[in-house]
């Protein structure tokens, strides 16, 4: 896998986790009922950053 395909890999964890905490805020879910959906949000967003810190720091 290069690095595009991997960057592309991981950015699309990435967003597919925000989502999934968007949907759950829309469907009325909130607090501790977020708390793991939020923490893989978390670990995706530090795989990018650890693979391709010079990105991550133009991205968020």
């Amino acid at each position: 896998m290069n690095r595009y395909e991997l960057f592309e890999k991981l950015w699309g964890t990435y967003i597919e986790k925000l989502k999934r905490v968007d949907d759950l805020q829309a469907m009325g879910r909130f607090g501790y009922q977020l708390r793991m959906p939020k923490k893989a949000v978390a670990i995706a967003w530090n795989k990018l950053s650890l693979e391709f810190p010079e990105e991550s720091k133009n991205l968020r």
